[in-house]
């Protein structure tokens, strides 16, 4: 049986949890999302994730693509992988979806199956439901969602791990332009103009300033605006 760990920790006023789950072995070769995006991981978004299977569809390994939600510039975390890393299976999340849950498959020395599912109803499992299956405490008050990856790999995938972000200050940083109309709005002159044109702004523009001016925002609003 896996060993499972859950760890929380105050970033600034961002709370970053972490769930990992399997051993990792001292000759394995161990791989972190969260180091590679440095101290703006929150303004990144997965968008794209590669696993690898070998023939007998055991878990070899993963890769993952972020984009920044402010300049839009992209990064990958390379190709974390087994030397039997055959067959690729790609799993692209649109750019209003965002990760809500994972279920993972206990293989005995190594993670078996991984199944991972978006604010938007979509599922993506990448191979085998072998062994007892381990939901994410963490997950289910429906109030954190996944924004990176870590773990360990030698042959075959042997931990797997998430950071998790409290929705609330992620949701934030997924609009494109969060940053630059908070600026303005702390300018009176140019409060003023936006407010006095309010009802002309498209829904998403309307939330932002709304987000802006009200950063204790209903949670029940933001998902509505999110869950389309």
């Amino acid at each position: 049986m896996f060993n499972i760990n859950e760890e929380e920790e105050e970033d600034g006023d961002k709370c970053i949890y972490t769930a990992k789950y399997g051993k990792i072995i001292s000759t394995s070769t161990q791989f972190d999302d969260h180091s590679l995006l440095g101290a703006f991981y929150y303004q990144y978004k997965p968008e794209k994730i590669l696993f690898w299977t070998d023939a007998n569809k055991k878990i070899t390994g993963i890769q993952t693509w972020f984009k920044n939600s402010v300049d839009s510039n992209s990064i990958n975390s390379g190709e974390n992988k087994g030397t039997d890393s055959l067959y690729p299976k790609e799993f692209v999340i649109n750019p209003n979806e965002y990760l809500t849950d994972c279920e993972i498959w206990d293989g005995g020395s190594y993670i078996s199956g991984i199944l991972l599912r978006t604010n938007k109803k979509n599922e993506f499992f990448v191979g085998e439901k072998k062994g007892n299956k381990m939901d994410i405490p963490s997950l289910k008050d429906g109030k954190k969602i996944i924004i990176s990856f870590f773990g360990s790999y030698n042959q075959y995938l042997e931990s797997f791990g998430l950071h998790l972000m409290h929705n609330k200050d992620y949701m934030k940083v997924l609009f494109t332009g969060y940053f630059e109309l908070k600026a303005k709005l702390k300018k009176e002159k140019y409060k003023e103009e936006i407010m006095k044109n309010f009802d002309k702004y498209p829904e998403k523009e309307q939330y932002i300033i709304r987000t802006c001016l009200l950063p204790s925002a209903p949670f029940n609003e933001v998902m509505k605006f999110c869950v389309i």
